[in-house]
């Protein structure tokens, strides 16, 4: 499966990502971030897409931002999405675009590193 879902550390979901992902590859994991998320309060999630070929439509996109306004109303603090080739990259900026609509605090990284710092994770 291209993605999954993980724990690490006191509050973050790890959600890593590669091959060609689908709009229903991401909602599945988003239904199993909602059965978990009062597991850790104020939880942040890394999308590790370091691996990642191809990424849902633009359409999807919007979609996908959509349905993670349950997470956020759930305590989700932050998202933060490791992508290192332009076409993800990109991809995760319009994400980000259509997640802020929602509520959500997003932001897309080139390193890992960057986005843990940036989750306040060591």
């Amino acid at each position: 499966m291209p993605v999954a879902l993980t724990v690490e550390g006191p509050s973050t979901f790890v959600v890593p990502a590669s091959g060609i992902v689908t709009y229903f590859e991401v909602i599945e994991v988003i239904e199993k971030l909602l059965e978990r998320v009062s597991e850790l309060p104020g939880a942040r999630i890394l999308v590790d897409g370091e691996e990642v070929t191809a990424t849902p439509r633009v359409i999807e996109l919007a979609g996908i931002a959509r349905a993670i306004k349950p997470l956020i109303e759930s305590g989700v603090a932050r998202i933060a999405i490791v992508a290192n080739t332009e076409l993800v990259y990109q991809a995760a900026r319009a994400f980000c675009i259509f997640a802020e609509l929602v509520g959500a605090c997003v932001s897309v990284f080139r390193e890992a590193s960057e986005a843990r710092a940036w989750l306040g994770e060591k």
